[in-house]
């Protein structure tokens, strides 16, 4: 938690740093900032956060809140998710494992048992991952990756936050939360004069035609999927510097 006497150095510095701006504008930023860095630092630290604390102190404070606040929705503690979670996996292990000699009827028992389980936990937490927060995982690492671009010395901790998260996704899923979605992304920016810049670039210009790639059928989605994959290559390029 910030200090109220440090809040106010933070907003007269921001304010110095952007001659012009409001105070209630610097004070916003100030705010969505340090909050964002508190609910930052109680979660499990993965990819993901950290792409976000990079954006943070970059600071896309709107871009790092957003996705700080879909990490903290599905790192938040369920007990009964994970005891159905459970239930399930015991219940396919003991389908899959059935003994040589099970009758018809005790196969179809133990079929029915995970379907049940499966179904418990389906309709506990349909959204469990929905593709809000795909999208704004996806939308945090073009931010990162346009900042990485736009800079002279390619930005590799940017790059590379994106690049260990873009390598965590299943682009399979992504492929399918994406698509559609390019208006609510910025500007592909004009890169620096260096390697690691213009392949921070090429990865958001990977991602920004992903995501103009329309809903139809196989050959849709498989191209997006190949995007994706070109986007992670060259953030994992631009990351080496």
């Amino acid at each position: 938690m910030t200090c109220f006497a440090n809040r106010k150095n933070q907003i007269r510095a921001l304010q110095a740093a952007h001659p012009g701006m409001a105070y209630g504008e610097a004070a916003r930023q100030v705010d969505t900032t340090n909050n964002t860095a508190d609910l930052l630092a109680g979660l499990r630290q993965t990819p993901m956060v950290a792409l976000a604390a990079a954006l943070n102190t970059a600071g896309e404070f709107d871009y790092a809140a957003r996705l700080a606040r879909s990490l903290a929705r599905e790192q938040a503690p369920d007990p009964e998710a994970e005891r159905l979670a459970r239930a399930t996996e015991d219940a396919y292990r003991a389908m899959i494992g059935a003994p040589a000699g099970l009758s018809a009827a005790g196969h179809e028992a133990l079929n029915k048992a995970y379907n049940d389980a499966d179904n418990a936990q389906y309709h506990h937490s349909p959204d469990d991952y929905p593709y809000e927060d795909e999208q704004a995982v996806v939308q945090a690492a073009f931010t990162a990756l346009s900042l990485a671009a736009d800079l002279t010395d390619g930005a590799p901790a940017l790059a590379r936050a994106a690049a260990d998260v873009l390598a965590t996704l299943r682009f399979d899923f992504t492929a399918d939360a994406i698509r559609g979605y390019r208006e609510d992304f910025g500007a592909v920016p004009v890169s620096a004069d260096n390697p690691a810049a213009r392949h921070a670039r090429a990865a958001v210009e990977a991602l920004a035609d992903a995501t103009e790639i329309q809903y139809g059928g196989d050959e849709e989605w498989q191209g997006c999927i190949d995007l994706l994959d070109q986007a992670l290559r060259h953030a994992t390029t631009a990351a080496a510097g």
